[in-house]
């Protein structure tokens, strides 16, 4: 009998373990997800655009490079935030891919930066809309639900400029 108490004492005690740990790493993923990629992609564009700030060719491409770093810092410190509150852990430097864009970037001058740097904001905000609307629709954290959903418009706006600067740098 004391054998049987003990047994059923130990798995309630290892399923209450089991539990517990469940319950304390089961972040939702879409949530964990779009922190994660939000922040690499906000750090990687306001590197990119510091750089594009200063040494792009064309003044709107200069003018649109600084709105855009002012922009992401500002999502980036809301985005670190709800990172901290949900112990999700960011990247806050630069990734190699996003490295590697900087050397090619640091590499060229004047309209060949300009048009490289506008592509890749082109390529980082066709992603960024991706995730953001993926968290607007999905997500089950309420706060970062609304970050992605007042966001979002920003975004697509951010794109929708990159895409008119290269237009018209192209013609």
């Amino acid at each position: 009998m004391r054998a049987l108490i003990t047994s059923v004492a130990l798995s309630l005690a290892v399923l209450v373990t089991q539990t517990t740990l469940r319950a304390e790493e089961k972040k939702p993923e879409v949530d964990t997800n779009f922190v994660v990629k939000a922040f690499s992609g906000g750090v990687a564009e306001v590197k990119l655009s510091e750089y594009a700030a200063k040494h792009a060719a064309d003044d709107k491409v200069r003018d649109f490079a600084d709105k855009l770093a002012k922009e992401h810092k500002a999502l980036n410190t809301t985005l670190g935030e709800n990172a901290k509150r949900l112990k999700i852990a960011v990247v806050a430097g630069l990734e190699r891919e996003t490295k590697d864009k900087y050397d090619r970037l640091a590499k060229l001058k004047d309209k060949e930066l300009d048009v490289e740097y506008l592509q890749c904001m082109i390529d980082d905000h066709e992603k960024a809309v991706k995730v953001f609307e993926q968290e607007s629709k999905s997500g089950s954290d309420s706060d970062l639900k609304t970050v992605a959903t007042n966001n979002l418009p920003t975004i697509k706006e951010h794109l929708k400029e990159a895409r008119a600067h290269l237009a018209r740098l192209k013609k």
